[in-house]
């Protein structure tokens, strides 16, 4: 059973039969004779968007919040969310985002029981710092190895494939994935030395990707990555403020549902210092 009648419903598609960096997938859609493996990651992708209409039905959230790779826009699983969504009555807003210091590129999609839909264009970023900044072992005292001993590298030039790297200079990376071996993962480029490359810490991604310093990725390193792999960028931190602001602070609705996403009461606001860093802090919390 489900909480009925909740403030917030977040969902995330497996990106597998989305993702255009998935070239396994991007080969068999091209194949008229896909295996009955793809066809069934095909079905499974399509059957998720139905029991999600399921849960959205139950739980009758006001607030629901997807976000996925660009391409999930041209998917059968979008037409029926978006068809089912639009007649349930949400207003839908769409939006690419991306981040501060990455070209990590998703869409936002926010759905609201509400009369207007919420506004997620024109995104606060961070301001732009070169790469270095976020290293933590300077490139003076770096390692980086030339490209005969880097098999990821080397391989993908054997490929043909090309090289996915950023300079120490350079203001964003690429994508990151949960895929650390293979062709599409980014290395870090020597700014002189030519095909000598270094790879980033689990700790300088997490910078990378705008997360705080407290941020916990746990112990493991193979989790480390999938949580930086398969998680968001701090474009998406202004979309949870505007969601925060619609459902707890009132904007569109003069009853906000505050028991239910942990909005803080007005009496801790204003016994705060700064009123706005408990609100947000406690907003966190509960989300």
């Amino acid at each position: 059973s489900y909480q009925e009648d909740a403030s917030l419903l977040q969902f995330g598609y497996p990106c597998t039969e989305y993702s255009a960096a998935n070239l396994v997938s991007a080969r068999k859609a091209k194949d008229a004779n896909q295996s009955e493996e793809a066809l069934e990651a095909k079905r499974t992708a399509n059957y998720l968007s139905l029991a999600l209409v399921n849960i959205i039905r139950q739980v009758n959230p006001r607030v629901i919040l997807i976000e996925e790779v660009k391409a999930f826009q041209d998917s059968l699983p979008f037409d029926l969310l978006k068809f089912e969504l639009e007649r349930l009555k949400y207003k839908i807003s769409i939006e690419e985002i991306t981040g501060s210091f990455t070209e990590r590129k998703r869409i936002a999609i926010v759905a609201v029981a509400d009369k207007k839909p919420l506004d997620i264009s024109n995104i606060a970023y961070q301001a732009p710092v070169p790469i270095e900044t976020h290293l933590d072992i300077p490139v003076a005292e770096r390692t980086f190895q030339p490209i005969a001993l880097r098999p990821r590298e080397s391989g993908a030039l054997r490929k043909g494939l090309g090289i996915r790297s950023v300079l120490p200079s350079d203001l964003k990376t690429g994508t990151f994935t949960c895929h650390w071996t293979r062709h599409t993962h980014q290395s870090l480029k020597h700014p002189t030395k030519e095909h000598h490359y270094s790879d980033f810490t689990v700790n300088e991604v997490r910078r990378i990707h705008g997360l705080p310093e407290n941020f916990d990725l746990g112990d493991k390193v193979t989790i480390a990555r999938a949580v930086l792999g398969q998680g968001v960028v701090d474009g998406f931190v202004d979309v949870l403020s505007r969601i925060y602001n619609r459902v707890c602070l009132g904007g569109g609705d003069p009853t906000p549902k505050e028991d239910v996403f942990g909005c803080v009461s007005q009496d801790q606001i204003d016994d705060s210092k700064d009123s706005q860093s408990v609100v947000e802090e406690q907003f966190a919390l509960h989300f």
